[in-house]
């Protein structure tokens, strides 16, 4: 029998040395001593580490559980010790022989990989009696580092300092520009400009004093970017995003949903920012958005504990459009211009067999694209003879949105949703190709939510939350009886 024994390392980071507890009020010299501390000797059986990361939302999250021991050498609760803001990373792996992960780390053969790096959100410490006997813990939960996307917002008041850095940071900006002036921004070049003007100003300044060397870990001190969608950013969408915070900001202006993503992935060198097109397959396997393929993570069905799967003609729709009101003011002759460019079919698909309107009736979906073509010039100051080509352009781009869009959805009542618990896995990630095989059949899986719980001396499991599952599919195709198949662990063969 193969038996693994899953490890985990939980390492806290403190991002400043507290030295008054209020102006002018010193703390003991303990607290402006201590610089990190490794907390997995903390850890408690019946107390699990979870943590969890999604392409959907702003951030991930975690929580853990202590023992409200001592800390050698300080002579102080772990409660008093930690702090708000403070930075926590997670390393764990179900199997820390695996040859992946040689390397030294702590003395040991093995460099656990990271799975989550965050900052701590708060602290509660409870104390009682049960049955006779103290019982002393402490909860500590928080956010990676999606959590400074949501807390930074942008409001253009005096001094406000996020404003501020829009307003003086973006100035590619030009409401009348000349033919040398850049009036447009790309989406690569504008998620630097963010990151590297606004976001990363404050997490150099929140971990300047940082020092993770003492239990082995280097501090992360940016977000790198990794962009690869394609389109421009036009002024006027930047300048109606007010009162929101700086994920709501270039989630709304970078086509997020619809069309790509944006979410946080940790690498053993830092964090990534990554805003990719949408990595869907369709019904038949091939990429929608060329050149987006996910990480895929193969499995077998033993490792699968228990699993839903949910098929549903919610999503259904038959007609789809794509509109552009940022960029175009739509008028009666744009809106028919568009409706005649492109291929009907393409956008049309009444007779398509998984949308029929004869079986789900007259469905419409429509969403708007806040992005535009890269070579579009979109300018007070251009020439009549050029406002036809830029016109055109934008049509283009239009029609090829509206093209994704029925790609995307079209095959909705056949691709599966719903969730799964799995053998822990530290490769499976938000972001990820699940792949499960099951004798002969393949099922995919497009992961949108990954949380890991880790019981100390006792299981590891991850949970996934996935969308376009094949399952359906692929046992629609297959040969061999499929229920036959899944009554056998090592599948039909």
């Amino acid at each position: 029998m193969k038996v693994f024994e899953p490890k985990i390392e939980v390492r806290l980071i403190k991002s400043s040395r507290r030295a008054e507890v209020s102006t002018g009020v010193a703390t003991a010299a303990r607290y402006q001593d201590l610089a990190s501390l490794d907390l997995t000797p903390y850890l408690s059986d019946g107390a699990p580490v979870r943590v969890g990361k999604s392409v959907r939302e702003p951030a991930g999250a975690w929580s853990i559980s202590l023992v409200d021991r001592m800390v050698p050498k300080v002579g102080e609760s772990l409660y008093a010790l930690i702090e708000p803001m403070d930075m926590v990373e997670f390393r764990l792996a179900h199997n820390p022989a695996d040859p992946d992960y040689a390397g030294a780390s702590g003395g040991r053969r093995y460099q656990l990989p990271v799975v989550m790096r965050g900052f701590v959100s708060s602290i509660t410490r409870s104390r009682s009696m049960e049955g006779g006997a103290p019982s002393r813990m402490i909860q500590v939960s928080g956010h990676d580092f999606g959590k400074i996307l949501q807390i930074f917002r942008i409001y253009y008041l005096n001094n406000s300092v996020v404003g501020d850095n829009i307003i003086g940071e973006l100035k590619f900006f030009h409401k009348y520009a000349g033919m040398g002036d850049a009036k447009m921004m790309t989406a690569v070049e504008f998620v630097n400009l963010v990151l590297d003007k606004v976001v990363n100003r404050y997490i150099a300044a929140l971990t300047l004093y940082a020092d993770g060397s003492g239990v082995g870990s280097s501090v992360v001190h940016k977000l790198t970017p990794e962009v690869s969608i394609p389109g421009t950013v036009d002024p006027g969408t930047v300048a109606t995003m007010n009162e929101v915070s700086v994920y709501q900001f270039l989630s709304h202006i970078l086509d997020v949903g619809p069309f790509n993503e944006m979410y946080l992935d940790e690498r053993s060198d830092g964090v990534a920012l990554v805003v990719r097109p949408n990595p869907f397959l369709t019904a038949n396997g091939t990429e929608i958005q060329s050149g987006t393929g996910a990480e895929v993570v193969e499995i077998g069905a033993i490792d699968v504990e228990s699993i839903s799967e949910t098929r549903t003609d919610a999503g259904v729709a038959n007609f789809y459009w794509v509109t552009n009101g940022v960029w175009q003011l739509i008028q009666n002759h744009s809106m028919r211009e568009l409706s005649e460019s492109g291929i009907v079919s393409d956008y049309l698909l009444y007779d398509y067999v998984n949308c029929s309107s004869g079986r789900y009736g007259y469905r419409k979906m429509e969403v708007e694209s806040h992005m535009g073509p890269d070579t579009l010039r979109n300018s007070e100051a251009i020439r009549a003879s050029e406002s036809q080509t830029e016109n055109e352009k934008l049509l283009r781009w239009l029609t090829d949105r509206r093209r994704i869009l029925a790609e995307q959805n079209k095959d909705n009542v056949v691709f599966e949703s719903g969730s799964m618990r799995v053998r822990g896995n530290e490769r499976i990630k938000a972001g990820a190709m699940l792949a499960v095989r099951h004798g002969n059949i393949r099922t995919l899986y497009y992961v949108t939510h990954v949380a890991h719980e880790f019981l100390p001396f006792n299981s590891f499991k991850t949970t996934v939350m996935y969308e376009r599952g094949t399952g359906f599919i692929d046992r629609a195709q297959a040969t061999v009886a499929p229920y036959l198949a899944e009554l056998n662990p090592k599948g039909a063969v």
